[in-house]
């Protein structure tokens, strides 16, 4: 019985160890989540920005004024 108790302890112990790392990797896991997500957020943000100053991607006047029918030709 003494054999049995010990084992039954230490495959207790064991359980509990795998439990606390399975814990602390997603915890950690959470984290290195949690920051890239506040950077990408950041960087769109400043990409955003920055297109809107610079007015990328906005449609403009042709400044040569050219036809749809001359572009054809």
């Amino acid at each position: 019985m003494n054999d049995y108790d010990m084992a039954r302890e230490n495959f207790v112990n064991m359980g509990e160890m795998m439990m606390r790392l399975i814990y602390q990797m997603n915890v950690g896991w959470q984290e290195f989540l949690g920051y890239y997500t506040g950077l990408n957020e950041a960087r769109k943000q400043f990409d955003e920005k920055f297109q809107e100053q610079r007015g990328i991607g906005e449609e403009t006047d042709d400044p040569f004024n050219s036809d749809e029918e001359e572009e054809k030709r």
